[in-house]
Order: structure tokens, then sequence, then C-alpha cells
């Protein structure tokens, strides 16, 4: 960042100014792989444009932006949005147009496979205004499709949630998988392809394992379900705290029990997948979780909260028809959560807790 016009550029490792500091912060890649997306502002003009490792700058289409949040390169591929056609497909390393701008909306590649939209309609999210001229938008009535990097239909008409797929488990006709934790397509040519369901997968290991290592609290098994280096939010200072795992289970060894995290009638469990926070968690041990551009890397390492809310009986119990009658007994006391993400020796370690 130039201290005087407060833009930015990029270095190379020995510290050569590789790209002029002459970019507004819209450009959120803190690593410069093949392309990024650049916003420059000359006098009273703003220019945004894809720049090239080699110099090269593309400004004949528009990038994806959601509020100046760009898109970011992923497996050498970047998103472009053909504006008079109004429809989006992927950039290569170098600047060819390697899948052609023909759908509604992509998602990112991930182990050479990208979620894509076709044939919907736009509709602006407040109804009435005009598509072609309303700022906030979704497209809707569509076809949910895969494809590979060649633009090849691998999986149409998709119906189920893909939120928590692992890309990297793509197996095909794959008979022995464990179907508790798998999730199946019918693809295009007939093949069965299979993933694993990370949220499946976790709730499985948070049952079979997890819960069974908190019978053993001093076991070696139970110490593997934390992070190196842990972070906790303290009601009381209402402020983050660093801490390792060792001094963790020292200082707290009664936070992390089995009676905490009984479903008893005055408890309500829920697990969901959750992003890790990057304003949080920014020391280097957790830079692999995130993409180059800062956003949570979820489908290689997903996180998952257990979010417990616990209860207490009220002193008079409410007589509105507007409560379940379990409100109408009983009001939440706290909530406590207990994070897990996922490593890449693909086991889940606890990273993040609240201590009441």
């Amino acid at each position: 960042k130039d201290s005087t016009t407060k833009y930015w550029g990029y270095k190379d490792l020995k510290g050569k100014v590789i790209v002029p500091a002459n970019l507004e912060r819209f450009t959120t890649a803190d690593t410069f792989y093949n392309v990024i997306e650049a916003h420059q502002k000359t006098g009273l003009s703003d220019e945004t444009y894809f720049l090239f490792r080699n110099g090269k700058k593309i400004r004949k289409s528009s990038g994806i932006d959601f509020d100046f949040n760009y898109d970011c390169e992923s497996e050498n591929k970047i998103i472009f949005r053909d504006i008079k056609k109004d429809r989006v497909g992927f950039l290569g390393k170098e600047g060819i147009i390697i899948i052609p701008a023909v759908y509604n909306m992509a998602h990112p590649f991930f182990n050479n496979m990208a979620i894509v939209y076709r044939n919907a309609k736009k509709q602006c999210d407040n109804f009435g205004e005009d598509t072609a001229t309303c700022e906030n938008y979704s497209w809707v009535d569509g076809e949910t499709i895969i494809i590979n990097q060649k633009n090849e239909v691998l999986i149409s008409n998709i119906k189920s949630n893909t939120n928590n797929i692992n890309w990297y488990s793509k197996t095909i006709n794959n008979t022995e998988l464990d179907s508790s934790i798998v999730v199946s397509f019918i693809g295009t040519d007939s093949s069965i392809y299979s993933f694993i369901d990370y949220e499946k997968e976790f709730k499985k290991w948070f049952d079979t394992k997890f819960m069974l290592f908190l019978n053993h609290e001093n076991d070696s098994a139970l110490k593997d379900c934390y992070f190196q280096q842990m972070k906790y939010w303290q009601f009381k200072s209402s402020r983050w705290y660093n801490i390792s795992k060792k001094d963790f289970l020292i200082q707290y060894p009664q936070n992390v029990l089995k009676s905490v995290f009984n479903n008893e009638h005055i408890k309500q469990i829920v697990i969901s997948a959750q992003p890790l926070n990057q304003l949080v968690f920014k020391e280097n041990e957790y830079r692999n979780f995130f993409t180059s551009c800062g956003a949570h890397f979820k489908e290689r390492y997903p996180l998952f909260e257990v979010l417990i809310s616990t209860y207490k009986k009220r002193k008079k119990k409410l007589t509105s028809k507007l409560f379940s009658e379990f409100d109408k007994s009983y009001a939440l006391d706290y909530q406590e959560n207990f994070d897990f993400i996922r490593t890449n020796n693909n086991n889940y370690k606890l990273i993040e807790v609240t201590i009441k």
C-alpha cells in the first residue's frame, strides 16, 4: 500500500514492485498468481479490468462483483461477464476465453468442476422494478448443472443442496462407499457421480468419535480433536483470546465435557456450516483456510458450529398465543458454540469456542 496515495500494488517475494500501487482496494487478492480483477481510478474516471501476470489487460468484458467483492482466480480460471449478453463464462490464465459466456451464474472451479446456472430468468429483489436497470437481482427458474473445464455437462438438472459437497472426494460408479455420508447424482452419460457430504460426515464424526472420546478426557484421541492454536471468546471480558490446545485443556477442563453436549429438555443443540472469520483468524497458522481473496476456503476446509442454547424456566409463564408452549415456560439463558474445522488430514479439529 502506498502510504501517500493509499492505493495498492504488488511486489514479488524479493520486494521488487511488479504492479505499481495504482489500484483501489476493491481487488482483494493478496497473492497474484495468474490473473486479478483490478479497479483503477484515473482522474474522475473509474476503470475495472482483468490484469494478467504477463501484463495483458482485458477491458471488453466486466468481472463479477457483488458490492465490489470481485471474483478471485480458482484453478487458473476467473469468471467474467459479457455485459451485452448478460451472461458469464471463464477466462484462462493467459486471458483466452476457455468457457464462453452462456450461463446466467457460475461458481468457481474446484477439482476441475464448477456449478453453473442456465435458462434462468432475472428477478429484481424489489418486485416491480425493471430487470434491465435494477441494482439487486437474482436468477430464478433455471437449471443447476455441473460442468468440467472443457465445458462438458457432467451432471444436469440438480435439485438437491450442493452447499456441503466435498468436490475433491469425487468417485464414479463406486459401489463401496459409506452411504451414510455420501450424496450421488446420475451423470449425463448415466454414470453415478458420488461425493462426500461434509455435513453428514461431520455429524457422524461428532457422534461416533468426538462424543466417544469425551468419555476419556485425558486420552490422546481427545487431544487430537483440538487444533494446535485455538481461539476462544469470553463473555465476561467480551473479547477474543489465543490459546494453545495444551493450555486450553489445562485451564478449561470443565468446558468441553460430555455433559455439556447432552441434549436435555432445557438445551437445544444445532449443527450448521459457518464461515471462518478472517478478521478473527488473521495469523499465519490459519492462512491455508482462506483463498487468496480472503474468503473462507470452505470447499476444502469446511467449518461446522455446534451451537448449544441453554434455557431457564420463567418465573411466570407467558400466556400470549404468539409463543410456543415451550417458549411460554422457558426463556433463553445463554448460548455456547464449539466450532470444528476440517484439516488437511481429513480430520475435524476444535478451533473456536465461547466460554461462559
